[in-house]
């Protein structure tokens, strides 16, 4: 299972963070027998909130050989401040 630290979101949003507008698009394949990167783009803040993309890539064993990242998730996080605890 993969679990996503949402310490260091807490700080970005002064509250709990949410995400709205999830946008699904591939499944996360993990390949035990080969590594393969994880990237959280986060984007600047606006109008409350910020654009996110998860993305993987395998990792290359030759380093001449570029990198080709798949887009999995995209969405918007925001703030829950002042709000209840669930």
């Amino acid at each position: 299972m993969l679990a996503i630290e949402t310490r260091g979101l807490t700080r970005l949003f002064e509250g709990k963070p949410a995400v709205e507008d999830l946008d699904l698009t591939a499944p996360v394949v993990l390949d035990l027998s080969a590594a393969t990167r994880i990237q959280i783009v986060l984007e600047a803040e606006q109008g409350g909130g910020r654009a996110f993309a998860l993305l993987s890539s395998p990792v290359a064993r030759a380093r001449a050989i570029p990198a080709v990242w798949t887009r999995h998730a995209s969405g918007r996080i925001t703030s829950k401040a002042g709000q209840a605890e669930d």
